[in-house]
């Protein structure tokens, strides 16, 4: 009975560190503010910033990031999406927390949900790829478990553009405009209220 308790832990040993190994998820990818909402602008163009983390397992590698152009639900329109050139300037091991995409919103823009992708309706995605470091890049099957990929979905609120605020000098003139209004009306209504 002592021996095969023995022989029990020890096979524990060996097997519990590549089960473990095997269940951590390689590859993460977080974003700080997944929905985001503006008015679409009067012109030029607005580029909205996603920023987030990405974090790979030691002994892991970065494969390349993809990003969908988000749609609306009818895919009658749709927002450029483009990884942004801090994360493309990353080595691709460890972890990168700061601007991993922007999405350009131009003049003329509809206000609508741009949140679909162009197959589905599902949400558009941020996606990191990873593969093992000792692996060669261009021979990582999928099939085995050495390449392996993480997504995080977006969304982007188009609203209709911002009407403008009046300025100083045009409040000024319609303050202006109606005390003198009222004074006329004052003027006007005082012979009125004499004959009463």
């Amino acid at each position: 009975m002592k021996r095969s308790t023995l022989l029990f832990g020890c096979l524990a040993l060996l097997v519990l560190p590549s089960v473990a190994w095997a269940l951590a998820v390689p590859v993460t990818v977080t974003l700080d503010m997944p929905n985001q909402a503006l008015s679409a602008p009067t012109s030029g163009i607005t580029n909205l910033i996603f920023t987030g983390t990405v974090s790979l397992a030691q002994g892991w590698q970065s494969g390349g990031a993809t990003v969908e152009n988000p749609f609306n639900n009818s895919k009658s329109s749709f927002l450029s999406a483009n990884i942004d050139p801090a994360f493309l300037a990353w080595n691709g091991f460890g972890s990168f927390t700061g601007n991993l995409f922007d999405v350009t919103v131009p003049a003329g823009t509809p206000p609508d949900f741009y949140g679909y992708g162009f197959l589905s309706n599902n949400p558009p995605n941020f996606t990191e790829s990873a593969f093992l470091a000792s692996q060669p890049q261009g021979n990582a099957p999928s099939i085995n478990g050495n390449f392996v990929s993480a997504m995080a979905p977006f969304t982007v609120l188009v609203n209709a553009p911002a009407t403008g605020v009046p300025e100083q000098g045009s409040t000024l003139l319609l303050m202006g405009a109606s005390l003198a209004a009222l004074g006329v009306g004052r003027w006007l209504v005082r012979p009125v209220l004499r004959g009463i």
